[in-house]
């Protein structure tokens, strides 16, 4: 670890992925679990970069006012006749 407390082990970075894996792979969204997909990592110049995915589906809902009455109004057209 260098003196501003950054990681400069290689290993020490891959150890850290590997924790990353194990809380990431599921996380809690108002009271439910969601699994991360996708999960991959890359040590770019002694920087880890960590990616997931969490696909997750939400319910919108769209409220309306029913339709309080209806006019209808009949005829038939008649040609003259």
């Amino acid at each position: 670890m260098s003196e501003n407390g950054e990681i400069t082990n290689s290993r020490a970075l891959h150890d850290w992925a590997e924790k990353l894996f194990w809380a990431l792979e599921y996380i809690d969204v108002n009271g439910s679990k969601i699994r991360g997909t996708d999960m991959k990592y890359e040590i770019v110049d002694d920087v880890l970069e960590f990616t997931v995915h969490y696909n997750h589906f939400i319910e919108r809902i769209v409220h309306s006012d029913p339709m309080q009455s209806l006019d209808l109004n009949e005829g038939v057209k008649n040609d003259g006749n």
